[in-house]
């Protein structure tokens, strides 16, 4: 992955001393206002669950990262808290980082305002937070979204398109109550109501797939003719293989680019022109999270508090591209949803 090298510190520190250096014997200069000539960064990941494929590989994604900028010295340190899906005991674990000398904490949140006030709290002593992925509704943090509007509506308007707008679609939904969850169903809902013809069938199961599966199966042992499956990501592979367990043809599924459902979308399309939409829901988007925190920590502002990174969808035509990625079954297509050059260059300013 090809960097724009974060400042170290150290080196930070350095120019801070030239700079003054070349002003000695003449009229005194302010030192530049940056919060990286003065202090270490120690970032803190605050994560809700481990409860999907996607949580670990955004964890292992973030602590290779943070590692990378430990040993070249533009971070101190990096603390890395998991939580048990409860918004409070996100909250304590936020607490003790603070506690602990974190100055800039990413968060991927177990309630969208739940946690707003200690997030609201460690703000005020001057620490950088930066939610993503299920993003919080505070006024005061950078809150990054994936675009949403993307991932749920395009997809579902796609789905219904490839049914003919009608027929039953069943929405295999992630956890009840999570914002990221409520959000994309409340959008892909709004694509089918459009369509009298469309029957919706809503199941939860937490992004988890061996839960999926057995929901799938469930709603097949009571209804084998489904159009197609609309889901939220994590659990593509896991409903194909409960279609495949009852020796039905696979109807449209929404794909989030995981490895292997990857591989059965174009063997399908291959074998009898199997067509299905897609998009890639990386795990990899903590990266973006890091990169910004740390580029704020060092003098840097955001263009918006609320930035939409925003990505492409996978089509048949597109599909060879991601395979070309060599994705593992059971893992995401591990891309930043937008790269470091264009996060600094479109989303960000400097100083």
């Amino acid at each position: 992955m090809k960097k724009m090298r974060l400042i170290p510190a150290a080196a930070a520190l350095v120019a801070a001393g030239l700079v003054l250096a070349g002003c000695a014997g003449g009229e005194a200069a302010e030192p530049a206002a940056s919060s990286a000539e003065t202090e270490d960064i120690i970032v803190g990941l605050s994560n809700s669950n481990v409860d999907s494929v996607w949580r670990p590989q955004m964890l292992k994604d973030f602590e290779a990262e943070a590692l990378d900028l430990k040993e070249s010295g533009v971070i101190a340190d990096y603390i890395i808290q998991n939580a048990d899906g409860t918004a409070a005991t996100q909250s304590q674990q936020i607490q003790t980082m603070v506690n602990q000398g974190a100055n800039l904490i990413l968060i991927d949140a177990a309630s969208a305002d739940a946690l707003n006030g200690v997030v609201d709290n460690a703000i005020d002593q001057g620490v950088t937070v930066i939610s993503f992925d299920n993003p919080i509704t505070s006024e005061k943090s950078i809150n990054m979204y994936q675009d949403e509007e993307k991932i749920s509506a395009e997809t579902a308007e796609k789905l219904s398109e490839l049914i003919d707008y009608k027929g039953t679609v069943v929405m295999m939904n992630g956890t009840a109550g999570a914002p990221l969850s409520d959000a994309r169903e409340a959008l892909a809902s709004a694509v089918f109501e459009q369509y009298p013809d469309i029957t919706v069938i809503k199941e939860y199961a937490d992004w988890n797939g061996a839960t999926a599966k057995q929901k799938m199966a469930t709603v097949l042992a009571n209804n084998s003719d489904i159009a197609a499956v609309w889901t939220q990501g994590s659990m593509a592979p896991s409903i194909a293989s409960a279609f495949a367990d009852e020796g039905l043809e696979l109807p449209p599924i929404v794909g989030d680019g995981l490895g292997g459902f990857l591989e059965t979308w174009a063997a399908e399309r291959d074998a009898r022109g199997y067509e299905t939409v897609g998009i890639v829901v990386s795990p990899a988007i903590v990266l973006d999270a890091l990169w910004a925190g740390v580029k704020i920590r060092q003098g840097w502002t955001m263009n918006e508090r609320e930035p939409i990174l925003s990505h492409d969808l996978i089509t048949n035509e597109t599909l060879d591209e991601y395979l070309e990625l060599g994705t593992p079954a059971g893992s995401h297509v591990d891309v930043p949803i937008v790269s470091e050059e264009d996060l600094y260059a479109n989303y960000m300013t400097e100083g």
